[in-house]
This record gives C-alpha cells, structure tokens and sequence, in this order.
C-alpha cells in the first residue's frame, strides 16, 4: 500500500500524461478530488483514473457527489456519450443501464462476487422477454457486447462474469433500489452489513433528501 504522499505524486504523474505533461491541469484535478471527498472512495484502478481523465477534460470539472461521478463513468461506459457524438451501437445506452441493474440487484442480494455466464444470458433472454421493448434480441450477443465495449462486466475464470469492480455492482444495484424504492423498513434492515454499506451510500447520493431514513 503506497503511502498517501506516494500514491498523490503517482496520480499527480499519471494525471500529468494524460494532459499531455500538463501538471498544472493535473494538480487542479487533485484538489478538486480532494476538496469534494472523492479522493478516498475511488478505486485505485487505470481504468477509474482513465474515466476521471476523462470526464474532468470533458467537463472542466469534478461532480461533487461521488454518485453523480459514477453517473458520468456510466454514461461513458455504455455509450450514451458515443449516442451525443452519433456514434453508432447495437444495443443503446438505457437498455443496456436497466439490464447492469437488474443483474447487480441479483448478484448482490445473494452476496456474489461472480455469476455464471449461462445465467447471466438466461437473466438477459428474461429481460428482453418480459421488460424491454426491443424484440428477437440474440442475448448471448447482447452480453459480450457490454464485456466488449464497456468493461463494467468482464469474465472471471471459467465461464463466469463479474463486474470489473465491486463499486460498480454497488452502483447499480442502489440504481435499481432507486428506481423500485423499498420500504424504510427495509432499507434499514441493511445498516450495519457492510456488504451494503457502500450500495446504502450511493443510494443516498441517487435519493440526495434522506430525511425519513
């Protein structure tokens, strides 16, 4: 584990060759991470990094709820940045976000790191079936398109898939409690297991008044 000091020079390096030796820029996005509270809670993976890069040189800035950041990273990710620049897909951005929903609701409530790839095409045939508007959908197709061109879902070992990190299946599952918002009851049922610590606090950032909780 790099110490603090460390670790700030290496993102402050790789931040400043993404902005083409443009340190300055680097430095700004730090503090902006910094300032916000983000800084602690991303994972410290390329891919993040890549994503924050990207967003701050697209925005000019840092969202300041680490949820609304993960809004942009999926957004990025499932293409609907690509729909804006008219760049074709077969599969369009919310019908791709509804579906990462639904499986990580499933993965998460039965406490899965991974899923069987034949599940997760059966999960996909049923939603396309019973959910989704679109008709005759190859679901098998449907899923290596996410693993191609969004890397939020990736295999894992023999014939299984999972997502390319834990905070994006927290992510969305607190998406599809949103969305089918459960019982306060419920919701409170979770506190104090931390395996839905992190969901709980994405939620909050998705519900943002949380008074009655």
């Amino acid at each position: 584990i790099l110490h603090t000091k460390e670790l700030l020079e290496l993102l402050q390096s790789f931040f400043g060759k993404w902005f083409k030796c443009n340190l300055d820029k680097a430095g700004k996005l730090l503090k902006a991470l910094e300032d916000k509270g983000i800084f602690d809670k991303l994972p410290r993976t390329p891919m993040t990094m890549t994503l924050v890069a990207i967003v701050y040189e697209s925005k000019e800035d840092i969202p300041s709820t680490l949820t609304e950041l993960y809004e942009m990273f999926v957004d990025l990710l499932t293409g609907k940045w690509d729909a804006n620049r008219k760049v074709s897909s077969a599969f369009d951005s919310p019908i791709k976000i509804s579906f990462l929903n639904r499986l990580a609701r499933l993965m998460h409530s039965e406490r899965l790191d991974s899923i069987s790839q034949e599940r997760c095409i059966e999960l996909a045939r049923n939603f396309f079936e019973n959910e989704a508007t679109l008709e005759n959908i190859d679901a098998r197709a449907f899923i290596q398109s996410i693993i191609d061109r969004s890397h939020i879902v990736i295999p894992s070992g023999a014939d299984q898939l999972r997502f390319s990190h834990r905070t994006f299946q927290e992510y969305f599952c607190a998406e599809n409690l949103f969305q089918e918002f459960p019982s306060t009851e419920e919701i409170l049922s979770l506190f104090g297991d931390d395996w839905w610590s992190e969901v709980l606090f994405f939620l909050a950032g998705k519900r943002k008044n949380i008074t009655k909780i």
